[in-house]
């Protein structure tokens, strides 16, 4: 698959499956699964009458369940 990434106005052609795979920090597995954490926003500091729920996605190994350090929200 080739992606056209912008770069400052200009686009550059890249092959994704070219790119390196992430791996678990824990056991070097390269598939992971989607999660979410949610975050809660105070009402004082968005003017609102409710707190709001803010749903922030992440990743977790499909084999440990570990979260690399760069997933962390």
């Amino acid at each position: 698959m080739t992606m056209d990434i912008g770069n400052g106005g200009k686009q550059v052609k890249i092959n994704v499956a070219d790119a390196p795979n992430i791996e678990c920090e824990n056991c070097q597995n390269i598939y992971f699964d989607k999660k979410y954490v949610i975050k809660k926003i105070s009402k004082l500091l968005i003017g609102t009458s409710e707190d709001q729920l803010v749903p922030m996605e992440t990743y977790k190994c499909s084999e440990c369940g570990h979260i690399n350090k760069d997933f962390v929200v």
